[in-house]
């Protein structure tokens, strides 16, 4: 098969085989400009912007773990009190008759019991942040704890279907701390996203040991 050299000025000479028409898609995709001549063999456009970059010695920062350990304990007060009330929902739905024996109703009211803090807590959250701006953000973790006590307490004395939903109404609108705790956070970090990185680790940490302690407080309870 006959072999033709092309030459093009201002491209390397490529060389085509076979049938004209193939020769000449062949062409088209052999021209490499003489400019390109010089450029490494390895180089790797998508790096480039990485390798301009100039390297800067990491600084040692150093944290407050007096303030970080305070806000891990109040996170901890999360997930205890969003989870030991679960195995007890369904329980209280029958003891209070909400149900009338029609045990098929009792995911209904644990659901919607479940909801309702989660709700309040969405709409209330926005101004509890903007309170935190003017008035600080050590009042508003303070009235979060407090409002999470004092929910709990009204819900496990609630013997109506009206005092269980205002409590834990109670308890998602007076509670912006898992927000609250987050910024603050946020703030310790103070833009360092390798700070930021290493600090928000502890919060799945702390959640799933809170929830762990709740499943062990109901059982040994012995109220199963």
């Amino acid at each position: 098969m006959r072999s033709t050299s092309y030459k093009t000025p201002g491209f390397f000479p490529c060389r085509g085989t076979g049938p004209p028409g193939l020769r000449t898609v062949h062409r088209l995709f052999c021209l490499v400009p003489l400019s390109m001549a010089s450029v490494s063999a390895d180089y790797d456009p998508l790096n480039d912007d990485e390798e301009r970059q100039v390297i800067s010695p990491q600084r040692k920062v150093t944290l407050p773990k007096v303030q970080i350990a305070v806000l891990m304990v109040a996170y901890f007060a999360q997930p205890v009190a969003i989870t030991i009330i679960y195995p007890f929902i369904p329980k209280l739905v029958i003891d209070l008759h909400l149900v009338d024996g029609d045990t098929s109703k009792v995911g209904y009211y644990s659901g919607l019991f479940d909801a309702l803090p989660l709700l309040s807590e969405a709409i209330a959250v926005l101004y509890w942040t903007r309170f935190s701006d003017i008035y600080g953000r050590r009042r508003v973790l303070l009235c979060g704890a407090a409002g999470l006590a004092c929910s709990l307490t009204c819900f496990g004395l609630s013997r109506t279907l009206l005092t269980i939903v205002l409590s834990r109404t109670l308890q998602g609108a007076v509670d912006a701390n898992t927000a609250m705790i987050k910024t603050m956070l946020g703030e310790i970090a103070d833009g360092d996203e390798a700070v930021m990185a290493r600090l928000f680790s502890f919060i799945p940490i702390v959640w799933a040991s809170g929830s762990t302690l709740a499943c062990v407080i109901y059982l040994s309870s012995g109220w199963y």
